[in-house]
């Protein structure tokens, strides 16, 4: 089965098409969606700025009460702080970050144990050590803030939470209308959503599920497994109920340089799916955005091949 692969005379034809398609997507979407949190985003901040008494005062008692203020605190530092940073320097695992600041965005009370203040009191004095005082002039002086200073302040903190929030809602939706667009072209074509319903080993012909975690086994000798992610797994009409599901994954990117960054994460988890079940696996990617000569040419040479999503009836000869 030869898909895109083969065809690289298509290659630099098919990445502006992508790119043209990714960049419509966006444009489309971005702005509002970038103005729809702004109001939301806004009051949060001036919470935070409230209940830290303009960020002269903060406490890791404020954190514990309404933690939903630490993802404004990290975009108070210099530079702001993402939460892999934020882990490292307080000295507190990436989860409990991850945990406090869901916490903080549910409307359920969640209950924190003993030892849990003193790491809030760890986040509370790194933040307090480096907060932006060339964006908070006030804090030096230890006095209260102007009401033009505030203005200003406000406003950056408040762009960059609203960037930092879009940037992952844009993720989250792009990934979601990938994910669509496959299920729309599926049904059209008779095939069942089985999400939830059933193992990818026990699949029936003509059914389909998202987001499923395989086992695969790292390429070492060492058969020690590890759990794979995988977007899309088909199993074809015209499959046996032992064949292997078509296995996909759904990738899009609005630059050049991250794909090029994570380009061996692809040909790893084939890798390790192969050695799990052997060389019959089908593991091809469905692309949209920024994929460019060098990265095609990378995980050509890797054996993985791909649809693009300007292109999806390029499914056809996959057999659907």
């Amino acid at each position: 089965m030869n898909l895109n692969n083969n065809s690289p005379e298509l290659w630099d034809a098919d990445t502006e098409t992508s790119i043209e398609q990714f960049n419509n997507w966006f444009i489309s979407f971005a702005p509002k969606t970038f103005e729809g949190i702004r109001k939301d985003v806004t009051k949060l901040v001036e919470v935070a700025f409230g209940k830290t008494d303009f960020l002269r005062n903060i406490k890791g008692l404020h954190l514990l009460i309404d933690s939903n203020i630490i993802e404004v605190l990290r975009m108070c530092c210099c530079p702001p702080l993402a939460r892999d940073r934020l882990s490292g320097l307080a000295g507190v695992s990436r989860d409990f970050i991850e945990k406090a600041e869901a916490n903080g965005r549910s409307s359920n009370s969640v209950y924190y144990g003993s030892s849990d203040l003193g790491k809030f009191e760890k986040i509370a004095k790194l933040f307090s050590s480096m907060l932006d005082r060339r964006l908070f002039p006030w804090i030096s002086s230890n006095r209260e803030p102007e009401a033009n200073e505030l203005s200003v302040s406000l406003a950056v903190i408040v762009d960059r939470l609203c960037s930092a929030q879009t940037n992952q809602m844009i993720r989250n939706a792009q990934e979601a209308r990938q994910l669509d667009a496959i299920k729309n072209y599926l049904e059209r074509r008779g095939y069942i959503d089985i999400t939830g319903k059933g193992k990818f080993d026990l699949m029936n012909p003509g059914t389909f599920m998202f987001r499923t975690v395989v086992i695969g086994e790292l390429p070492d000798k060492s058969n020690k497994p590890v759990n794979i992610p995988i977007d899309v797994l088909i199993k074809r009409k015209q499959d046996s109920v032992v064949d292997l599901p078509l296995m996909i994954e759904c990738k899009s990117a609005g630059d050049f340089a991250n794909v090029n960054k994570r380009r061996k994460e692809e040909a790893v988890k084939i890798q390790q799916l192969k050695t799990a079940f052997g060389d019959d696996v089908n593991f091809i990617l469905f692309l949209c955005g920024y994929f460019n000569r060098q990265y095609l040419e990378y995980e050509a040479a890797e054996g993985l091949d791909w649809i693009w999503e300007h292109r999806i009836e390029d499914f056809s000869k996959c057999g659907i």
